[in-house]
C-alpha cells in the first residue's frame, strides 16, 4: 500500500498462531531499498537485502501470529 507522500509498505504477516516462520521474501524489482519500521520507535532500520536474478531478497522470521511493516524504495 501507499502513504500520502506515495511512498510503498508491504505488511508481512505469520498467518499461523502456533509455528513460526523462516522465509525468503522475493521483491520483484531489483536493488530495493528496504526499511523496516521498529514496532518500539516507530523508526526506520535499514535491513539487510541481496540482489538475486533481478529480484531484491531478504531474510525473514516471524514469530506464530506476528507481523512486520516495512518501507520499500
Amino acid at each position: 500500500f501507499q502513504d500520502a507522500k506515495l511512498q510503498n509498505y508491504i505488511l508481512l504477516v505469520n498467518r499461523d498462531y502456533k509455528a513460526e516462520l523462516n522465509t525468503n521474501t522475493i521483491l520483484a524489482k531489483p536493488k530495493l531499498m528496504v526499511y523496516e519500521i521498529d514496532k518500539n520507535t516507530g523508526e526506520f532500520v535499514k535491513i539487510a537485502t541481496k540482489n538475486r536474478k533481478g529480484k531484491t531478497v531478504f531474510k525473514l522470521t516471524l514469530a506464530p501470529g506476528d507481523g512486520r511493516l516495512f518501507l520499500v524504495k
